[in-house]
């Protein structure tokens, strides 16, 4: 027992005060910290020494347009496709801070080839553009029509053909949505023997590309080696002179020469060479 007590007494004796243990705890602790700080210090030198080395760009720079989308020129789309008598007014403030740009334009074109009666002799033509955005996540017709009541019945991909920047065809794909309307809207149309069903078509053109999804929007912007993240939504619709909307099909046969009419100038006025900008050459801005 005594040799126990003794032992027990001798530990004591050994142990470092209170506050000299506290001190210390102190100093391992500092040091850990220190030590963390110099491999984040060095691993994040080294990531941008990696990125410099690679060219690889973390941040994405804005890519302007050469001319705004409120400067179009409808007038290019003559003869077939002429601006419309009455042209949708300008979006709320709520709405376009939802949007998240003020850069779009909304236009009623009207089909010269087409009869007022026919589905798709009416036009409305919707293009807003987004660029340089930390986290570009994509409007779509169907979250807003949704958020309009609607219900989405119908969804479909497919493509077209229509002139690239260089004028040369390419396909262009499309995402094609059937909507049909809150209840009560749609007992009111049924009534008047109208069709129900709203057709809308759109993609989005982004980084030298296209896609007709949020996944794929980020996917193309995401491509470290590009220095620019933009996206521009083209949105179409058709109806009569008398609001009734134009078919599925009805609508996809349209949307095609419409769009290629409208890609040319689009091309042409507005979006950047995009092969020109990767390549190092400045955006060009043309006018306001």
């Amino acid at each position: 027992m005594n040799d126990v007590a003794n032992s027990a007494k001798t530990k004591l004796a050994g142990a470092a005060p209170p506050g000299e243990q506290i001190a210390a705890v102190r100093r391992a602790r500092d040091r850990r910290f220190h030590v963390c700080l110099g491999i984040l210090v060095i691993c994040a030198l080294g990531l941008q020494a990696s990125a410099a080395f690679l060219g690889a760009y973390f941040h994405k720079d804005a890519l302007p347009l050469k001319k705004q989308l409120t400067a179009l020129d409808a007038s290019e789309l003559l003869p077939r496709y002429a601006l419309a008598p009455v042209q949708p007014p300008p979006l709320p403030h709520e709405t376009v801070d939802n949007l998240g740009t003020e850069n779009y334009i909304m236009l009623e074109l009207i089909d010269r080839d087409a009869k007022p009666s026919d589905p798709t002799y009416g036009i409305n033509v919707f293009l807003s553009y987004f660029t340089g955005k930390p986290d570009m996540v994509p409007h779509n017709p169907e979250d807003c029509m949704k958020a309009g009541g609607y219900d989405l019945v119908n969804k479909q991909y497919m493509t077209i053909e229509a002139p690239g920047p260089s004028g040369t065809p390419i396909e262009i794909p499309l995402a094609v949505l059937d909507f049909e309307p809150p209840t009560g809207q749609r007992a009111v149309l049924s009534a008047g023997l109208k069709s129900s069903r709203q057709t809308v078509i759109f993609f989005f053109c982004t980084n030298g590309g296209f896609a007709t999804t949020r996944s794929g929007v980020r996917w193309k912007v995401a491509n470290l080696f590009d220095r620019y993240a933009y996206y521009c939504k083209i949105e179409v619709s058709f109806r009569n002179q008398a609001g009734q909307h134009a078919g599925h099909q009805e609508s996809i046969d349209a949307a095609g020469p419409l769009l290629r009419a409208v890609m040319p100038l689009l091309w042409k006025e507005h979006f950047q060479d995009w092969e020109a900008v990767s390549r190092g050459e400045p955006p060009v801005v043309a006018g306001p």
